[in-house]
């Protein structure tokens, strides 16, 4: 797959779907993010989901912490940052993607 991505020439991508004995092996080790190469032509950074693509936490109810109850705005930004702190102890680099959401999280996005 690696090949197939360097000749449409993507440099980079991410994967999700890595046995769990894989993931936390390469969690435990920080190998989360690493350079695929298979020949010298075939290289791209892969970045390994650490656990799915959702977040666990209700973005899609943002407007109910600014407009609603602006005070929960501290707590959802202590929730943020917890999430970060521990889906990020498996990368050596401090570069990490955090998808925000899951499935269908903003399909109905009226404002």
């Amino acid at each position: 797959m690696t090949k197939l991505y360097s000749d449409m020439g993507f440099e980079q991508h991410v994967i999700m779907r890595v046995p769990f004995d894989k993931r936390d092996q390469l969690r435990s080790d920080k190998n989360l993010e690493i350079m695929w190469q298979l020949s010298d032509h075939s290289k791209a950074v892969t970045h390994i989901m650490d656990e799915q693509y959702c977040v666990d936490l209700l973005f899609d109810k943002w407007d109910l912490y600014t407009i609603q109850e602006p005070y929960l705005l501290d707590n959802a930004a202590g929730d943020l940052l917890a999430v970060i702190m521990r889906r990020s102890r498996g990368y050596k680099n401090k570069r990490y993607l955090l998808p925000m959401g899951c499935d269908f999280t903003w399909k109905r996005r009226e404002t």
